[in-house]
């Protein structure tokens, strides 16, 4: 998963105690959970040539992506190369219409877009444990 791996590992099943304390433990940015089959990275594409890697090992593989990472170059040569070598990986796009500060419609154009009922970032508010 990408840098909303937060709710990425709740949703794989991560318990939430776990996920909260990595996030304690200052782990936030790219919460990584073996026993769950979670692995994340917090940059830019940077999930992408691990989930490759992993399908490559025979692993099966469901790779979330971000809306503008999906423009990179490394997200286009990792799907043609998956595709090629007919690799078991899943790539999954989340378009929530933002990519940081930049509204993804200005960059892509036209598109399919959702609207979250969560924030871009964050939770909205600051949340002490």
């Amino acid at each position: 998963c990408s840098w909303r791996s937060h709710y990425q590992c709740l949703l794989k099943g991560v318990p939430p105690d776990e996920v909260k304390a990595a996030i304690l433990a200052g782990r936030s940015i790219a919460l990584c959970f073996p026993k769950y089959r979670v692995i994340s990275s917090a940059i830019a594409g940077g999930i992408l040539p691990i989930a490759l890697g992993l399908a490559k090992a025979g692993e099966r593989v469901h790779c979330w992506v971000g809306d503008m990472t999906w423009e990179m170059g490394i997200a286009h040569e990792c799907m043609k190369y998956a595709h090629h070598f007919g690799l078991p990986i899943r790539f999954i796009l989340e378009d929530n219409g933002h990519s940081v500060g930049t509204p993804t419609h200005i960059a892509w154009g036209k598109g399919y877009h959702f609207r979250s009922k969560y924030p871009h970032a964050g939770s909205g508010e600051w949340i002490k444990f």
